[in-house]
């Protein structure tokens, strides 16, 4: 079911055209048949899905290698197409290529804009991420950046090979993006589940991502290296050696929705910033001494604890330096307040360290709606 035809040697595509246009063509082809498959060079007739989308098919059966795709397929092109041509790029369909090596690929849209190069896969069928991974290098090797819109929840969630999920309203006749959240699990996700909430992080319309990922608004990890405004939250306690008042920092917020709306923000505790007894440079600008000192707070660093028989990164007496234990953090946890605001760089040492920890919210795609 092609988009595209040839009209006299020359290539047409069906979403230019409106219905009076559509007429206009259909009835000069039954006039004098002019329109020919791209794909094998057969006749071809122009059809309309029941989801009102315009096609091309092949006017009797014949061999062709071009593969059946279904309409809800067919729609999805149709607006990915439409999206990239308002964004200022040029939207072509069932374009071939191959690599250096030889080996051939097929893009279901290819938008182009100067030497930039992007294929837009509407994957409907299954391929696994092996399969997501071994297509990308492919386009990669051939110059190309590849985006992948899947039916099946089979993300990847990483930088080189950006995969979506694409759903297809065919009641409404269009479509809609989904980007996974942190909650995001593949083992656990399945076509019956696959559209609970908790998963992903946000949904755009299928034709605002298109444009919005052609034109930069689709980032990975875009907080990385940013200066981002931070809670601080602690709670006062009674330092068990001298007696006095204390502060114990419980936790942090990087507040990454602050800059970049619709992105999680990133809960840090102090068990994820401990670098055993290797240096921790993040230690100084994530809690400044001069700052906690305003707040009764004590030097956050690593010390010596007998009863844990371990050093590690923890509270101190803001009077006598006292380590105030990890029993201070569990049990006063619960009364912990926000206590002050200031601006901490997301350093890629500090990412590396939460995300040894598990804590790489932050490692996600995010698309900038505003």
């Amino acid at each position: 079911m092609p988009l595209k035809c040839l009209h006299h040697q020359n290539p047409i595509f069906a979403f230019d055209y409106d219905e009076a246009g559509w007429d206009q063509l259909k009835a000069s082809h039954r006039a004098e048949p002019c329109l020919t498959m791209a794909c094998c060079g057969a006749k071809a007739i122009l059809k309309v899905s029941k989801l009102g989308t315009r096609f091309f098919a092949h006017h009797a059966i014949v061999y062709c290698s071009s593969a059946t795709e279904t309409e809800e397929h067919l729609l999805a092109k149709t607006l990915v197409c439409q999206a990239a041509r308002a964004a200022g790029w040029s939207a072509d369909t069932e374009v071939r290529g191959q690599t250096p090596a030889g080996e051939e690929w097929i893009a279901d849209v290819l938008a182009t804009k100067g030497h930039a190069k992007v294929a837009i896969e509407i994957q409907w069928s299954r391929q696994g991420t092996a399969g997501s991974r071994r297509r990308q290098r492919r386009y990669a090797e051939s110059g190309v950046r590849g985006l992948w819109l899947l039916r099946h929840p089979d993300l990847l969630v990483e930088r080189d090979t950006p995969t979506f999920l694409l759903e297809v309203r065919a009641d409404e006749s269009t479509a809609v993006v989904r980007l996974p959240s942190s909650r995001h699990e593949l083992r656990w996700l399945t076509q019956r589940n696959k559209g609970e909430g908790l998963h992903w992080n946000q949904t755009i319309p299928l034709e605002a991502f298109i444009s919005g990922a052609l034109s930069g608004a689709l980032r990975f990890a875009p907080a990385i290296g940013q200066s981002l405004p931070v809670s601080l939250c602690a709670t006062e306690i009674r330092c068990w050696r001298c007696q006095q008042a204390t502060s114990t920092v419980q936790g942090l917020t990087v507040e990454i929705s602050q800059r970049f709306a619709g992105h999680p923000d990133l809960h840090i505790n102090l068990d994820e910033l401990d670098n055993g007894d290797e240096p921790a440079p993040w230690v100084a600008s994530v809690f400044p001494i001069a700052l906690l000192k305003q707040h009764g707070i004590g030097v956050i660093k690593p010390r010596y604890s007998r009863t844990a028989n371990e050093r590690y990164l923890s509270n101190g007496c803001q009077h006598c330096d006292a380590l105030q234990g990890r029993f201070f953090e569990h049990e006063e946890g619960r009364d912990a307040e926000d206590v002050c605001q200031y601006e901490v760089i997301l350093t890629r040492e500090l990412v590396e360290q939460l995300a040894r920890h598990g804590n790489d919210e932050f490692m996600r795609w995010w698309f900038d709606a505003r």
